[in-house]
Protein backbone atom coordinates (compact mmCIF):
# COMPACT_ATOMS: atom_id res chain seq x y z
CA UNK A 1 0.00 0.00 0.00
CA UNK A 2 1.48 3.49 -0.54
CA UNK A 3 0.12 6.99 -0.05
CA UNK A 4 -0.75 9.56 -2.50
CA UNK A 5 2.23 11.48 -3.91
CA UNK A 6 0.20 15.03 -2.95
CA UNK A 7 1.77 17.28 -0.58
CA UNK A 8 -0.24 16.41 3.20
CA UNK A 9 -2.09 13.55 1.48
CA UNK A 10 -2.14 10.18 3.53
CA UNK A 11 -4.30 8.49 1.42
CA UNK A 12 -4.14 4.89 -0.64
CA UNK A 13 -3.58 5.10 -4.51
CA UNK A 14 -5.39 1.80 -4.67
CA UNK A 15 -8.42 3.49 -6.46
CA UNK A 16 -6.29 6.17 -8.26
CA UNK A 17 -3.73 5.86 -10.77
CA UNK A 18 -0.10 7.77 -11.32
CA UNK A 19 0.64 7.58 -7.54
CA UNK A 20 -2.35 9.63 -6.93
CA UNK A 21 -5.21 8.32 -4.43
CA UNK A 22 -8.29 8.51 -6.35
CA UNK A 23 -9.78 11.68 -5.16
CA UNK A 24 -6.80 13.54 -6.21
CA UNK A 25 -6.62 11.15 -9.53
CA UNK A 26 -10.15 12.63 -10.87
CA UNK A 27 -9.77 16.00 -9.64
CA UNK A 28 -6.19 15.99 -12.32
CA UNK A 29 -8.30 14.45 -14.85
CA UNK A 30 -11.02 16.96 -14.54
CA UNK A 31 -8.95 19.63 -14.24
CA UNK A 32 -5.56 19.10 -15.33
CA UNK A 33 -4.46 20.48 -11.72
CA UNK A 34 -4.62 18.18 -8.51
CA UNK A 35 -5.03 22.24 -6.41
CA UNK A 36 -8.26 22.63 -4.98
CA UNK A 37 -11.17 21.75 -6.98
CA UNK A 38 -12.39 25.40 -6.60
CA UNK A 39 -15.10 24.50 -4.25
CA UNK A 40 -12.85 25.01 -0.98
CA UNK A 41 -14.63 26.78 2.20
CA UNK A 42 -14.55 30.49 3.05
CA UNK A 43 -11.39 30.56 5.57
CA UNK A 44 -12.15 32.14 8.66
CA UNK A 45 -16.31 31.66 8.34
CA UNK A 46 -17.98 30.50 11.88
CA UNK A 47 -20.87 27.73 11.61
CA UNK A 48 -22.72 30.30 12.38
CA UNK A 49 -22.34 32.28 10.07
CA UNK A 50 -22.54 29.80 7.65
CA UNK A 51 -25.54 28.44 9.36
CA UNK A 52 -28.24 31.33 10.23
CA UNK A 53 -28.26 33.34 6.62
CA UNK A 54 -29.65 29.95 5.18
CA UNK A 55 -32.22 29.77 7.70
CA UNK A 56 -35.60 31.52 6.50
CA UNK A 57 -38.90 32.03 8.50
CA UNK A 58 -41.97 30.86 6.96
CA UNK A 59 -44.43 33.34 8.35
CA UNK A 60 -47.46 30.99 8.28
CA UNK A 61 -45.62 27.99 10.02
CA UNK A 62 -43.16 30.08 12.00
CA UNK A 63 -40.51 27.39 10.64
CA UNK A 64 -37.21 28.44 10.37
CA UNK A 65 -36.71 26.35 7.05
CA UNK A 66 -32.77 25.53 5.89
CA UNK A 67 -32.51 26.79 2.06
CA UNK A 68 -29.03 24.97 1.61
CA UNK A 69 -28.10 21.20 1.26
CA UNK A 70 -30.27 18.32 2.81
CA UNK A 71 -29.40 14.87 3.75
CA UNK A 72 -32.77 12.70 4.02
CA UNK A 73 -34.78 15.28 3.73
CA UNK A 74 -32.77 17.13 6.67
CA UNK A 75 -30.69 20.16 6.50
CA UNK A 76 -27.02 19.56 6.30
CA UNK A 77 -24.10 21.42 6.94
CA UNK A 78 -20.48 20.55 6.81
CA UNK A 79 -17.98 21.24 10.01
CA UNK A 80 -14.76 20.16 9.81
CA UNK A 81 -14.59 16.76 7.84
CA UNK A 82 -18.27 15.74 8.49
CA UNK A 83 -21.57 16.38 7.83
CA UNK A 84 -24.48 17.52 9.97
CA UNK A 85 -27.65 17.84 10.86
CA UNK A 86 -28.54 21.99 10.79
CA UNK A 87 -31.65 21.27 13.17
CA UNK A 88 -28.99 19.26 15.64
CA UNK A 89 -26.95 22.09 15.46
CA UNK A 90 -28.86 24.66 16.17
CA UNK A 91 -30.73 22.61 18.71
CA UNK A 92 -27.50 22.74 20.95
CA UNK A 93 -26.84 26.05 20.24
CA UNK A 94 -30.46 27.60 21.53
CA UNK A 95 -31.65 24.90 23.48
CA UNK A 96 -28.44 22.65 24.98
CA UNK A 97 -26.52 19.33 24.70
CA UNK A 98 -28.74 16.53 23.42
CA UNK A 99 -28.90 13.58 25.88
CA UNK A 100 -27.04 10.58 25.19
CA UNK A 101 -29.31 8.42 23.03
CA UNK A 102 -31.65 10.54 22.29
CA UNK A 103 -33.17 12.19 18.95
CA UNK A 104 -34.35 15.33 17.81
CA UNK A 105 -38.58 15.19 16.97
CA UNK A 106 -39.59 18.15 14.86
CA UNK A 107 -42.85 18.80 16.55
CA UNK A 108 -44.07 20.54 13.17
CA UNK A 109 -43.01 17.78 10.90
CA UNK A 110 -41.34 19.73 8.99
CA UNK A 111 -37.56 17.82 8.60
CA UNK A 112 -36.24 21.22 6.79
CA UNK A 113 -36.91 22.82 10.02
CA UNK A 114 -34.61 24.57 12.45
CA UNK A 115 -36.72 26.73 15.29
CA UNK A 116 -35.92 25.53 18.50
CA UNK A 117 -39.23 25.74 19.31
CA UNK A 118 -40.39 23.21 17.16
CA UNK A 119 -37.46 20.66 18.58
CA UNK A 120 -38.01 18.31 21.07
CA UNK A 121 -35.07 15.78 22.50
CA UNK A 122 -36.96 12.88 22.73
CA UNK A 123 -36.74 9.09 22.92
CA UNK A 124 -36.22 6.88 19.48
CA UNK A 125 -39.16 4.75 21.31
CA UNK A 126 -41.29 8.50 21.67
CA UNK A 127 -39.85 9.89 17.91
CA UNK A 128 -41.07 6.53 16.34
CA UNK A 129 -44.70 6.47 18.60
CA UNK A 130 -45.27 9.86 17.42
CA UNK A 131 -44.82 8.54 14.16
CA UNK A 132 -46.26 10.04 10.70
CA UNK A 133 -43.59 12.40 10.13
CA UNK A 134 -42.81 11.09 6.41
CA UNK A 135 -46.46 11.87 5.60
CA UNK A 136 -47.09 14.82 7.36
CA UNK A 137 -49.40 13.25 9.81
CA UNK A 138 -48.95 12.71 13.67
CA UNK A 139 -50.76 10.56 16.17
CA UNK A 140 -51.89 12.76 18.91
CA UNK A 141 -50.15 12.18 22.26
CA UNK A 142 -50.25 13.09 25.36
CA UNK A 143 -47.72 15.36 26.61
Amino acid sequence: MSSCTVTDCTQDTSKGAHGLCGMHYMRRKRSGTTGSAGYTRRPGRTVAERVYPRLITNPETGCWEWTGALRNGYGAVGIGKSVHYVHRWVYVQHVGPIPTDYVIDHLCCNRRCANPEHLEAVTDETNKARGGHAHGTRKETAR
